[in-house]
C-alpha cells in the first residue's frame, strides 16, 4: 500500500475519534458510555484497515490460486465443453447467445467465469513461470492416485485444472514437458500437460511408449489416448494420419497388458488412431474372442462398431465373430445378451443406411 492510502486510512481511524469526542463533550452523565463508543470505533476501523491492507497487498497470483483451489474440477472440464460448442455453433446465434446466458445466470458458473477471467489476466509470462516451477518443486507418484501427500494431491489437482483452462495454449511448453519424460522427474504432471496440449502434445507423449520405464510407458500410453480423444471430440480436429499410423504399431502390444482398465483405453485409442477399418479391427476382434475379462470382450466389440460407423462400412468377420459369441453358451449370459444387442444395432445401422441410399437414389 501507497502513503497516499495509508494515511487516507489513519484519517479515518482519527476522524472517528474526534467526532465520538466531539459527542461527549456536552454531556458529563454518559462519560463512560462515550468512551466506550470511543474505543469500539477505534477497534472497528482498526479492522477495517486491516482488512483494507491485506486486500490491497495481496498478490494477484496466490488470489487466483486459492480460487482455483476452491472450484470445482468439472467447471474446468467446461473449458473444453465451451470449446467444442463454439466449432459447431454460430456464436452470433440466438441459441449460442442463449446457452450462454444460461450459464451466466448460474452463480457457480459465474463465479468461474470471473475466476477465468482473473486468471488469463495475469498475463503468459506469470503463468508459464508458475507452471514450470510448480511442475519440478515435486515428484507426483504413480500410479495415479497413490498419493498419500496432502500438499502434492494439491499440487496434481492445481496444475490438471490450469491445463484444462489453458489448452493448447501450452504448446511452447514441449520442450520443457519432455526434459521431465524421465523417472527422477515430475513426468506424470509433464505427460497431463503433454496431454492437455490435443493432437500437438502426441509426438512427444509417444517419446513416453519407448521409455525404458513400464510407468512412463504406461502414462504415455494414456496421455496418446487421451489427447486423441479430446482432438477429436472437444477441437473437432481430424486425426493427422502422419501421426497415426506411428501410434498404432505402440498401441496394439497394450491390448495384452495385465490391467483390464489399459486394455480397455487401448481399445479407444485403436478406434480413434485407425486411418482404415483393417489396421484395428483384426486386432480387436481377436481380444474379443480370447480375453479373459467378458466386459473388455464386450468393449473391444464396441470399438470395432464405432470403426465400421466412422468409415461407414461393412464387415462379415465382424458379424461372424458377434454371432458366434452370441450362440456361445459358454460365455456368460450378460455377454451373450450384449452380443445379441449389438447385432440388433447393425441391423438397425444397416437399415438406415439403405434407406438413405435408397431416398438419394429416388
Amino acid at each position: 500500500m501507497n502513503k497516499l492510502n495509508y494515511i487516507k486510512a489513519y484519517s479515518t481511524v482519527f476522524l472517528g475519534i474526534i467526532l465520538v469526542f466531539s459527542g461527549c463533550k456536552d454531556s458529563n452523565k454518559m462519560e463512560d458510555a462515550n468512551e466506550s463508543s470511543l474505543l469500539e470505533s477505534y477497534s472497528n476501523n482498526s479492522d477495517n484497515l486491516s482488512s483494507s491492507i491485506l486486500v490491497e497487498t495481496e498478490d494477484p497470483l496466490e488470489r487466483v490460486l486459492r480460487g482455483i483451489d476452491r472450484t470445482d474440477a468439472h467447471l474446468f472440464l467446461s473449458s473444453k465443453n465451451i470449446r467444442s460448442i463454439k466449432k459447431i455453433v454460430d456464436t452470433e446465434s440466438q441459441n449460442y447467445r442463449r446457452m450462454m446466458k444460461i450459464a451466466e445466470s448460474n452463480k457457480e458458473m459465474k463465479d468461474y467465469m470471473r475466476l477465468t477471467n482473473d486468471f488469463f489476466s495475469l498475463g503468459t509470462d506469470v503463468l508459464y513461470s508458475y507452471i514450470t516451477n510448480e511442475l519440478v518443486s515435486f515428484r507426483a507418484s504413480f500410479p495415479e492416485g497413490t498419493d498419500e501427500n496432502p500438499d502434492s494431491i494439491q499440487k496434481i489437482s492445481r496444475l490438471k485444472k490450469i491445463y484444462d483452462l489453458m489448452g493448447t495454449n501450452l504448446v511452447s511448453l514441449i520442450p520443457f514437458y519432455e526434459s521431465n519424460l524421465e523417472t527422477n522427474c515430475n513426468f506424470v504432471c509433464a505427460i497431463y500437460g503433454l496431454t492437455s496440449l490435443s493432437q500437438a502434445g502426441v509426438p512427444s507423449l509417444m517419446k513416453a511408449l519407448t521409455n525404458h520405464s513400464s510407468a512412463l510407458q504406461e502414462m504415455g500410453m494414456t496421455g496418446v489416448v487421451m489427447a486423441g480423444w479430446d482432438a477429436v471430440t472437444y477441437y473437432d480436429e481430424t486425426i493427422n494420419p502422419d501421426i497415426a499410423k506411428k501410434v498404432l504399431p505402440l498401441l496394439i502390444p497394450y491390448l495384452h497388458h495385465p490391467s483390464e482398465e489399459v486394455r480397455m483405453q487401448v481399445m479407444t485409442g485403436l478406434q480413434i488412431y485407425c486411418t482404415a477399418p483393417e489396421e484395428s479391427i483384426p486386432a480387436l476382434l481377436e481380444c474379443a474372442l480370447t480375453d479373459s475379462d467378458d466386459i473388455v470382450k464386450a468393449r473391444a466389440i464396441r470399438s470395432v462398431l464405432g470403426i465400421l460407423k466412422r468409415f461407414e462400412v461393412s464387415d462379415s468377420k465382424v458379424v461372424d465373430t458377434i454371432t458366434h459369441i452370441a450362440n456361445d453358451e459358454q460365455q456368460h449370459e450378460d455377454l451373450r445378451n450384449a452380443m445379441k444387442y449389438y447385432l440388433m444395432q447393425m441391423q438397425n445401422d444397416m437399415s438406415g443406411t439403405n434407406s438413405s441410399q435408397k431416398v438419394q437414389g429416388e
